[in-house]
């Protein structure tokens, strides 16, 4: 897991040569002993993962990271690269195969390699790259032989456990390979200023999944890296949607089928974008968000427009295609304790090869449930803690591989259990919890609990943040604390927050 403003538990070593840092990795076994700390000024979000017994590599990078990180759990190291664009720095300006980099640049053939330089080495080849970063989206096979990273103008493609770099394929390469596709007209106009983002496939080495995106993702399709030829239709995944009849359960009403291309029409309010790949498939999700111009507000107009009543969530659908595009499956709403849900992935959420665990709740259909549970709202002792008697959202679930609900459970009830469990005095603290994560058999889950001191509190500055991990079975039967940590500094009661706020960026559990 990743963690800010923390003591660390054993000796800190730096990911990079830099002795600042804000954030640490804290790897624990299952009895919640310290293995090693790992300190780095470099953010982290959401990790990817193969489904193994004992996965090795822990992929770590999302859509707004320059940065993405590597873990291996069997040497216990870690690494890290940037995502300026390297192809602009190889000793040729077109190559089909392994690149090579100019002089200076060689230490990046090796990933990790950039940052083992100086500071002031960093700074330099930076620069003299213009500087600019990209967001860094990884992926890695079912076997971890290779990984893909989303860079500036590029996907680069390493090998493992050697972490060489053996390819870089660029926008241009792939516009090329569009256009020689000959798709439609409007896909090879939008093509020519588009963005692209590309998960790899799972267990064909040689196969991207890639994403064309402008303002939302709007086309997808195949492509074989190491011929830069596309190997499927290009297809908006909306259009595949329509193909299929799915207007039936999805508000494809809402949306002019005409505009579908018109990126000033989507706005980057409408989405399609290949999130993972599964034994043969591409999981795709279709997303309008909740900000669409047309999107009604009432619940009970929602529910009739096929929406969730809540008008925090937009409307989700994930489709399941084959490598030709054919639609496998859709999933759109999900059962559970008698009720329907809307699935509500959205892109920070796990994306476990086969299982899915959604972290930040997924809203009811019926719009008359959700009106009459909102009426049973219940205050309980402070101001930010709420339930309700039954959910209008769950907070924390699992997807099994048949895309049926296995496990529910809601952040309140973690939050009612830990207070009883643990005797935690209410009127002194906030009781906070945002992130959690399951364990790849899916039985049972650990999360982070904050206590936050009530700043109203007469002796607050006497108090200080603690976090928590937490771990439990699904039903809440069995708590366990696994770890607590105290913040890296004191309270000084002459500012008026604490210094650093403890916030866990992830947590992972293999």
């Amino acid at each position: 897991m990743a963690i800010n403003g923390s003591k660390p538990k054993t000796k800190p070593e730096p990911l990079t040569k830099t002795q600042t840092w804000s954030s640490k990795i804290e790897i624990i076994s299952d009895n919640g002993q310290p293995r090693k700390t790992i300190l780095t000024s470099i953010l982290f979000t959401a990790p990817r993962h193969t489904k193994r017994g004992k996965p090795r590599w822990i992929a770590i990078g999302g859509p707004k990271t320059p940065t993405v990180k590597l873990l291996d759990l069997e040497k216990m190291e870690a690494y890290a690269t940037g995502t300026i664009p390297l192809h602009m720095a190889t000793e040729k300006e077109y190559w089909i195969g392994k690149p090579l980099l100019r002089k200076e640049y060689r230490p990046m053939m090796k990933f990790g390699g950039l940052y083992q330089l100086s500071d002031e080495e960093i700074d330099r080849l930076t620069a003299m790259m213009g500087g600019r970063w990209a967001s860094g989206i990884p992926s890695i096979t079912d076997d971890e032989k290779i990984l893909c990273v989303k860079a500036l103008g590029e996907f680069r493609i390493y090998e493992l456990p050697s972490r060489e770099l053996i390819d870089i394929v660029t926008y241009e390469q792939i516009r090329e390979a569009i256009i020689k596709a000959r798709p439609s007209r409007e896909i090879a106009r939008q093509a020519i200023t588009s963005s692209f983002t590309a998960k790899i496939d799972s267990e064909k080495h040689n196969t991207l999944w890639v994403t064309m995106a402008k303002r939302g993702g709007y086309a997808v399709f195949l492509m074989d890296w190491e011929t830069r030829e596309v190997i499927s239709p290009i297809k908006n995944p909306f259009q595949i949607a329509w193909e299929n009849g799915l207007d039936e359960v999805y508000p494809l009403h809402l949306i002019d089928k005409n505009r579908i291309m018109d990126p000033e029409y989507r706005r980057g309010m409408l989405n399609g974008v290949v999130v993972d790949t599964v034994s043969g498939t591409g999981r795709t999700i279709i997303k309008i968000h909740d900000t669409w111009p047309n999107m009604p507000r009432d619940p009970v107009e929602r529910e009739k427009n096929m929406l969730p009543p809540d008008n925090n969530f937009g409307a989700t659908m994930m489709l399941i295609l084959d490598r030709d595009l054919n639609l496998e499956k859709a999933v759109r709403w999900l059962e559970w304790d008698g009720q329907e849900w809307e699935i509500g992935i959205s892109f920070g959420h796990y994306m476990f090869r086969r299982d899915i665990l959604i972290v930040g709740g997924i809203p009811i259909r019926s719009a008359e449930e959700y009106l009459r549970r909102g009426k049973n709202r219940k205050k309980w002792l402070t101001s930010s803690i709420h339930y309700l008697e039954k959910p209008q959202k769950l907070d924390f679930v699992r997807i099994d591989e048949n895309y049926r609900i296995a496990n529910a459970i809601r952040m309140i009830d973690v939050k009612l259990r830990f207070v009883d469990e643990f005797q935690v005095d209410i009127d002194k603290y906030d009781v906070l919890s945002v992130e959690a994560t399951a364990n790849l058999g899916g039985t049972e889950i650990i999360h982070e609990i904050k206590l936050d001191p009530w700043y109203d509190y007469k002796y607050s500055f006497e108090l200080s943040q603690e976090a928590y991990l937490v771990k439990t079975d699904w039903k809440l039967k069995r708590m366990e604390i696994m770890q607590k940590f105290v913040p890296a500094m004191k309270y000084d009661p002459e500012t008026p927050e604490h210094p650093l706020d403890m916030l866990m960026e992830w947590i992972l559990w293999v």
